[in-house]
């Protein structure tokens, strides 16, 4: 039925995700990106900062795209 889809796109497709949760984590999904810059950087205080930026950024798109969608739709 499904062709190598990820685990995210399968549960959305299901109708098992919502939209605004599947957005919210491939925004904070950035996990290899995020470990290159661990190894790669060695502030370790700009690296915690950049993590948690981006954690928010998706944690804030998800609950925004969540409202919305409950006020659209």
């Amino acid at each position: 039925m499904y062709k190598r889809k990820g685990l995210r796109t399968q549960l959305y497709a299901e109708g098992a995700l919502r939209f605004s949760s599947l957005v919210a984590g491939l925004c904070t999904g950035a996990g290899v990106g995020l470990a290159v810059l661990w190894r790669a950087n060695p502030s370790w205080k700009q690296n915690l900062f950049i993590t948690g930026l981006t954690w928010a950024c998706g944690a804030f798109l998800g609950v925004a795209m969540q409202v919305v969608v409950a006020l659209v739709g």
